[in-house]
């Protein structure tokens, strides 16, 4: 529309949205973080066991509700970083992607909490929920996904040794969730021993932050089926779809407000984790969870008139990208 912003553009015209409403990316991101997630407590509260840290990167823009959930249950209070520091990124040992650069700057917030945390939070995050593909039992995240919590440990070797010689302690289980959420609870289970904790509480506490993951879900899917609805009421209008990983499609410190602009002209813009896609296939033998999840998504889009498709992805990034007729790249 030949701008970056819509501003002038809507004052001339006396354009006005309810973008509220229409940017579902935001509304996503609201329910991850505070209407199913537990808010987190920078200072600290009266009676907590101690202070659990967690990155905010990756995959906490989608399982922060489980983690969250489980920690506040055993009696820790949750510290998320607010914003990354350049200083932290440029920590890194290589080129990366943003996504990436964006895990140091807030791991270095981190750190340099006041007062110290007792624990960070950073698992080896092997593979999300397998969508149910005939032709594959994998659905691995991508490497430096994966890689987070050992490269990080190389990046910021001497403040990890200050923290852990003020008795500080960091928890890295591995996550392994191809079979369903069900099976983090072992994982789980081993660091919250690590935290002095009784396995019975443990279990009690996954069985919750489980439930409260799976409402968040159920939420989501909600969302997007009504989004879809009002939109097929409306049948001169139209919706745009996020392409994309949480972490960089929907992540508000990434996605450099390209929902916002899609919203702020009036087109509804819904994250394609919304969208119903049980019904979908993917691509024969395809290895990479994210990359059932995205090619599910573009073939939905593809069948459904009045919606159509963005993807949002990075520099550097390796990953593979779904094919549309009517997707478009940013």
């Amino acid at each position: 529309f030949g701008g970056a912003c819509n501003r002038y553009y809507n004052l001339r015209h006396h354009v006005t949205y309810d973008i509220q409403k229409l940017d579902l990316v935001s509304l996503r991101q609201k329910m991850i973080f505070e209407t199913y997630g537990v808010p987190p407590v920078p200072g600290g509260s009266a009676g907590a066991r101690g202070r659990v840290g967690l990155n905010r990167s990756f995959l906490v823009n989608t399982y922060y509700p489980l983690y969250s959930h489980f920690f506040s249950q055993l009696g820790f209070d949750l510290v998320l970083p607010d914003l990354p520091t350049q200083e932290g990124i440029d920590q890194r040992g290589a080129a990366f992607c943003y996504p990436v650069e964006l895990a140091h700057g807030f791991f270095d917030t981190l750190l340099k909490t006041d007062p110290p945390l007792d624990f960070i939070f950073l698992p080896h995050f092997k593979a999300v929920p397998n969508l149910q593909d005939d032709n594959s039992q994998q659905s691995q995240v991508c490497p430096l996904v994966q890689g987070e919590t050992y490269y990080l440990q190389t990046s910021f070797r001497p403040a990890l040794d200050r923290f852990r010689q003020r008795g500080g302690r960091l928890l890295m289980p591995l996550l392994d969730l191809s079979r369903g959420i069900e099976d983090a609870e072992a994982s789980l289970l081993e660091a919250a021993g690590q935290m002095g904790v009784s396995r019975k509480t443990a279990r009690a506490a996954f069985a919750e932050a489980r439930q409260r993951q799976l409402d968040c879900f159920a939420a989501m899917k909600a969302a997007g089926r009504q989004a879809l609805a009002e939109l097929e009421a409306r049948p001169e209008t139209v919706g745009v779809v996020i392409f994309a990983r949480p972490y960089n499609g929907f992540a508000e410190e990434a996605h450099m407000g390209i929902p916002h602009k899609f919203a702020s002209r009036g087109v509804t813009v819904i994250p394609l984790d919304f969208l119903e896609l049980d019904q979908e296939r993917s691509k024969r033998h395809m290895y990479w969870g994210m990359g059932k999840l995205l090619m599910k998504a573009a073939r939905r889009v593809e069948k459904h008139p009045q919606l159509f498709g963005t993807y949002i992805t990075n520099f550097s990034c390796g990953g593979w990208k779904p094919a549309s007729r009517r997707s478009s790249t940013s």
